[in-house]
């Protein structure tokens, strides 16, 4: 009877042996997420990052973040996945989907992702960033890998600057403005002045004939004889 219940324990025993040695040669890498900080009104973009992958082929996650402070927009693979399929799902608030495959393999440390957000909160609120269901494989024995979640910290540190920049804006308005007019005064000082011609000689009446009438209507120069004035025709007095 002694016999026979000690090849359980020992089936047993071996299992977990076995499973102990599995995990142990398993690969393993790190999913981090770093803090940032951002204006409120503003978008961020935030890398996501792993360390210490090898010839990683597959990897999906869900970042976990506040619904009520940030708005996911779109995300973006990063410098180590650069030639992959990307895939981003940003359907439910609060989780942003991706999703990653490359036959390039990924390995090393450097940004795998990059996630943009919408920061609708207000000043002196944050949020945790919390890489979630972290799956990854290798490319070529199709191992799983485990991977160790590292979460970050979003803070809001104020308002975006609007008024700064619309400032900024109409003093760069007021300078072209002014710098069109300066030069719109100094093309009409240099523009060539067009010299007058000689003006024409005033035209001198004729002088009547010895004893001739001046038609007082007129002015035109007639004979002493005359009834009419040859230039209006009206009878002198």
């Amino acid at each position: 009877m002694k016999r026979l219940t000690i090849w359980p324990h020992a089936c047993i025993a071996g299992i977990l042996a076995l499973v102990s040695a599995t995990s142990l040669s398993a690969q393993t890498m790190t999913l981090r997420v770093p803090a940032v900080t951002g204006a409120s009104g503003s978008t961020v973009e935030v890398p996501i990052e792993v360390a210490g992958a090898s010839k990683v082929g597959a990897l999906q996650f869900e970042l976990v973040y506040n619904p009520q402070v940030l708005t996911a927009e779109t995300a973006k693979a990063g410098a180590l996945a650069s030639n992959s399929l990307f895939d981003v799902k940003t359907d439910r608030p609060g989780r942003l989907f991706i999703a990653l495959i490359t036959t390039d393999g990924v390995n090393g440390t450097g940004t795998v992702a990059t996630a943009s957000f919408k920061i609708t909160g207000t000043k002196g609120q944050s949020t945790s960033l919390v890489p979630g269901s972290a799956q990854a494989w290798e490319g070529l024995t199709h191992h799983e890998v485990l991977v160790t979640p590292v979460a970050g910290m979003l803070t809001i540190t104020g308002s975006f600057p609007w008024h700064w920049i619309l400032i900024a804006v109409a003093v760069v308005a007021l300078l072209l403005a002014f710098i069109i007019w300066r030069r719109s005064k100094r093309d009409e000082r240099s523009a060539p002045v067009t010299a007058a011609g000689p003006a024409a000689p005033r035209a001198t009446p004729a002088s009547p004939p010895s004893g001739g009438n001046f038609c007082r209507h007129c002015g035109t120069a007639n004979p002493p004889d005359s009834k009419f004035c040859r230039g209006c025709g009206k009878p002198f007095d």
